[in-house]
């Protein structure tokens, strides 16, 4: 996009990246870039080790939250890393992926209150407010 005379902005935009993002790339030569590239798709993942624990957490608890996951690896792990919250979702989006363990959508369900207990509650209402005036 570059060489058809294209902005670092413009391509910015298009790509919906940083222009920093952008100009550090473009500085880069083909070879640079192609290494970078390869790096980026060999990270090794600081969770692995702990890969098992997650999946079988996942399989039991389908719905459990990245969060309510960290706690647990806290809890279970003494030599857990130190690492972010984000880092944790990522791993558990991961695994999801990776073992094909989508969450479970459950469906509220909602409906209007009869009559009759809506009266109710606006008179107990009406004589606790009368209480305290």
């Amino acid at each position: 996009m570059h060489r058809e005379g294209h902005s670092i902005s413009k391509i910015s935009e298009f790509l919906v990246l940083n222009r920093r993002t952008v100009s550090k790339y473009l500085s880069m030569s083909e070879a640079e870039y192609e290494e970078f590239l390869i790096k980026q798709t060999n990270r090794e993942k600081k969770l692995l080790p702990f890969e098992d624990f997650v999946r079988q957490r996942l399989e039991e608890f389908r719905n459990t939250p990245a969060a309510q996951m960290h706690d647990w690896l806290k809890e279970n792990y003494p030599d857990f890393p130190v690492v972010s919250q984000k880092t944790v979702f990522n791993f558990v989006s991961w695994v999801r992926k990776k073992h094909q363990l989508p969450a479970v959508k459950t469906e509220r369900q909602f409906q209007q209150l009869p009559l009759i207990i809506i009266w109710k509650e606006q008179r107990l209402m009406r004589i606790w407010w009368k209480t305290l005036y």
